[in-house]
């Protein structure tokens, strides 16, 4: 029931948006991402998208921004809060995306909405100290299309050196890629 409620909501959501229905579009395209951001949640999705690292930490993380895949170009932002395995909270702050390093595309619905895994360069700051800035990369995977067995919906998130966000969370969280 849940898969048919986000079918029907991310149908609602194309056509308000105005996307062209049933148009063929390739991996060079530009899209538009949203990741458990202000427009999933009007369309009753819960807000954020989340991550487990192998510790049992959970990052969610919010935001929205496009890529060009011929340009290998991304912008966009968000928010993360980041708490351990009991739920305290261990940090917060703001991501900022930079370049699109990697799009592996699934192919686009009849109702206009394309699916893929992207991996973006994105610097990460922390709200306790506004000076610190970590390079990170953030993998966005939508399940629109014909996604290949083994995948799931969600992100991961892999700050070197500190953490790795690597499993989808089920139930986690809904993204979606929006092609211009």
């Amino acid at each position: 029931m849940r898969k048919i409620m986000a079918a029907v909501a991310i149908s609602l959501l194309v056509l308000m948006v105005g996307s062209a229905g049933a148009v063929a579009h390739t991996s060079k395209a530009s899209y538009d991402y949203h990741l458990g951001d202000a427009l999933l949640v009007s369309f009753g999705f819960p807000p954020g998208v989340m991550a487990e690292a192998p510790n049992g930490d959970v990052v969610t993380v919010v935001g929205s921004g496009t890529f060009d895949v011929s340009a290998k170009t991304a912008d966009g932002s968000g928010t993360f809060v980041h708490k351990n395995r009991a739920g305290a909270t261990l940090a917060t702050g703001t991501w900022t995306a930079s370049r699109l390093v990697a799009f592996q595309f699934y192919g686009c619905t009849a109702d206009g909405l394309c699916g893929g895994r992207a991996t973006l360069k994105v610097l990460v700051t922390p709200d306790f100290d506004r000076s610190l800035h970590f390079p990170a990369m953030l993998e966005i995977n939508c399940q629109q299309g014909n996604p290949p067995a083994g995948t799931s919906e969600g992100i991961k998130l892999n700050i070197p050196g500190h953490i790795h966000f690597n499993k989808h969370v089920e139930e986690g969280g809904v993204t979606v890629f929006i092609p211009h």
